[in-house]
């Protein structure tokens, strides 16, 4: 019986097919085929990787102060308290339709700042600009805008700013 069971070990051990080596990773890796297949698939993820990997969002401002020029006939000037930023509301009318509003600023007795082309309103008709420098003193905003006719419309809003820390 031991002869037959060394004989027939003999007989699988003639027959069986040599197993395959099995690289360990970095081996693998160093291939070829290996490095070129890793290189096509980076390449083809990296559309999905990049915005992962690259943060270029700018860090969010703090609104200090929210200034609210609303142009209703008859209202004295506007005046806040507040330090800046500065979030200037201006008022062009609800349901305003226009596509681009232009934004200007002048301090009295200063030059006149742009402060945004082609500014959109939102569905209460403000458009909103943030500011964020300190402000001091007497102001004139002005919104000018094309209505649906084409005819140059203008707002003009004079508020002053004391840059306490008081609303």
């Amino acid at each position: 019986m031991k002869q037959e069971l060394q004989q027939k070990g003999d007989e699988l051990k003639a027959t069986a097919t040599p197993t395959a080596a099995v690289l360990p990773f970095r081996a693998w890796i160093r291939q070829p085929q290996s490095m070129a297949a890793s290189l096509l698939l980076l390449v083809m993820t990296w559309p999905v990787l990049m915005p992962l990997l690259v943060n270029d969002t700018p860090p969010p401002i703090g609104i200090e102060s929210i200034l609210l020029l609303e142009a209703i006939p008859g209202d004295a000037e506007a005046s806040f308290t507040g330090a800046p930023p500065y979030l200037l509301q201006l008022d062009a009318g609800p349901g305003n339709d226009a596509v681009a509003f232009t934004a200007t600023l002048q301090a009295e007795g200063g030059n006149r700042l742009l402060l945004g082309q082609r500014l959109s309103a939102d569905a209460d008709g403000l458009v909103r600009i943030v500011i964020p420098t300190q402000m001091n003193g007497r102001y004139q905003a002005e919104l000018v805008w094309n209505d649906a006719a084409g005819t140059t419309q203008r707002r003009q809003f004079t508020f002053g700013v004391n840059p306490g820390t008081g609303p």
